[in-house]
């Protein structure tokens, strides 16, 4: 029931002059109600036995700042085994910090402490040289739970490991970890749910952080997103587990990233689990490996590229698994500089599935060594292409194995100016003889080489191709091939069974490589 602040500050005082000490808060609840804060300085060391040591702030509606510990200026602080409470009801200008470092070089470690209520639970000043959080529990804060300051870039080396974040901030822009300057950022194996904001919120600006890392980490629940990664500093997420109810994107990238090992379960929220936005500084480089796609919730899609210029993405490796409209989707507003690698994927999808990659951008796109299966939507594809998009494309040893043939590759329209289609098989893939009917103009499909001509009816051109695609037809009737139009031939074939012609396309034209009468 007493205002305890007095005698803590004293402890502090006498530790501090001293040159350095242990302020021991032996099991029990320790009230401070004044709005003056208890300033700890170098070398002090708060320390008491776990959650039966709170420091409880009673300031109930305090409209002023307020913080329960300050750490001055250049000072080395430690913080362990504590319960720091804040207010129940704050006012409507009021804002409690747990612990406050006031930067100007110095360090804050906190460990194993039990971090509730406050508008931010702990916040670092610019310049100071490192924070270091580990196994500790953050909740109820109104605000952030770690939030570093500033609007220039520095570099404050930060660490969050094995702690847990839930049931924090009151709206969206407030984030469990917010860094909104460029720091040198660790968080691993720290768990998230239920939050306001994103789990972890990386501004950057321009220079000042080494790396930016998140490792072995979950986020869960409502939130209105996992994470935005660092615009200047290149951002690694490993081995975390993705299942967020998100308002918004799971992750947001909004520079330079690397996504290896990590599992997306699929939530119905209608936004995609990755996509990057305008907000990104390019040139930029996307690397997602090995990643995981489960669920079956639809109305969005994994992997969303947008936002023109100069960027690079390779998605390899990653597995999708009914999940989604469509797996990766490259937006209209992608230009020609942008380029997007899509190797030695797996799709094995519900019906529900569209399409397993979309382009409707420019760009240079490669679809190699991928695995297409189940594809069973009635008007779902491997690859759909709007018409004339992308500006290069090539479809190089994939394996078509979907249940439904003919769910290969479509063109809505003109193929792309510079497209390239080889060594593809599987039941629509091209390694197997097609049936195409003939027509005075045949259209052949996208992918394959092996042609089976069925009909009668006279045909005297083929709709052009990509520049070198090599093709052999094989007649089941008698129709006349004629020379002349798009088709440079040596002479009219009128055709009978098992009759065959060898063509190459130069891009407009086809020409006779060979022919054999059967």
């Amino acid at each position: 029931m007493t205002n305890d602040r007095a005698a803590i500050q004293s402890a502090c005082d006498a530790a501090a002059e001293a040159g350095g000490g242990i302020v021991f808060f032996p099991a029990g609840t320790y009230s401070i109600d004044s709005t003056s804060t208890i300033t700890v300085e170098d070398n002090v060391t708060l320390v008491g036995v776990g959650r039966g040591s709170k420091v409880k702030c009673s300031n109930e509606e305090t409209n002023s700042l307020l913080y329960m510990f300050r750490c001055v200026d250049g000072s080395h602080v430690q913080v362990r085994n504590l319960w720091l409470d804040g207010p129940e009801e704050l006012g409507a200008e009021g804002e409690v910090r747990l612990l406050h470092h006031n930067g100007g070089g110095g360090s804050l470690l906190v460990l194993d402490c039990f971090l509730r209520k406050g508008g931010t639970a702990i916040k670092v000043d610019a310049a100071a040289e490192s924070i270091t959080v580990a196994r500790c529990e953050f909740t109820e804060q109104s605000e952030f739970g770690i939030l570093t300051s500033g609007s220039s870039p520095g570099d404050i080396r930060i660490s969050v490991r094995d702690c847990y974040f839930h049931d924090l901030g009151e709206t969206t822009t407030e984030h469990a970890i917010y860094v909104p300057n460029n720091h040198s950022l660790d968080v691993d194996g720290c768990s998230f749910a239920d939050l306001s904001g994103y789990g972890v919120h990386v501004f950057g600006q321009s220079s000042g952080g080494d790396y930016c890392r998140v490792r072995g980490c979950m986020f869960r629940g409502a939130m209105r997103g996992a994470m935005i990664t660092n615009k200047y500093t290149l951002t690694v997420i490993a081995h975390c587990q993705f299942s967020v109810a998100a308002t918004n994107l799971q992750i947001k990238v909004v520079g330079s990233a690397r996504i290896v090992d990590c599992d997306f379960e699929a939530v119905a929220n209608g936004f995609p689990d990755i996509a990057n936005t305008s907000e990104a500084v390019p040139p930029y480089e996307v690397t997602i490996r090995g990643c995981r796609f489960f669920g079956s919730a639809t109305g969005s899609d994994n992997i969303a590229i947008d936002d023109a210029g100069a960027q690079s993405w390779r998605i390899e490796g990653c597995d999708f698994r009914g999940q989604r409209d469509v797996g990766v989707f490259c937006d209209s507003e992608l230009d020609a500089t942008s380029t997007v690698r899509v190797i030695g994927n797996t799709w094995d999808q519900a019906s529900e599935v569209d399409y397993a990659i979309e382009l409707t951008g420019l760009g240079t796109v490669l679809v190699e060594g991928n695995e297409f299966k189940e594809l069973r939507s009635t008007s779902g594809y491997a690859v759909r292409c709007a018409s004339g998009k992308p500006s290069r494309l090539a479809v190089i040893a994939n394996d078509f194995s979907q249940d439904n043939v003919d769910r290969s590759v479509s063109f809505a329209g003109t193929l792309p100016a510079n497209y390239h289609a080889e060594a593809n098989h599987g039941a629509s893939g091209g390694l197997a003889w097609r049936d195409v009917a003939s027509a005075a103009t045949v259209t052949l499909p996208p992918l394959g080489s092996l042609f089976r001509i069925t009909g009668t009816t006279n045909i005297t051109s083929l709709t052009a191709s990509w520049n070198g695609r090599e093709v052999t037809l094989r007649f089941a009737s008698t129709p006349t091939f004629t020379d002349g139009s798009n088709l440079r031939l040596a002479g009219n074939l009128v055709a009978t069974a098992d009759d065959t012609i060898t063509l190459i396309c130069d891009g407009t034209n086809w020409y006779e490589a060979q022919r054999a009468v059967n």
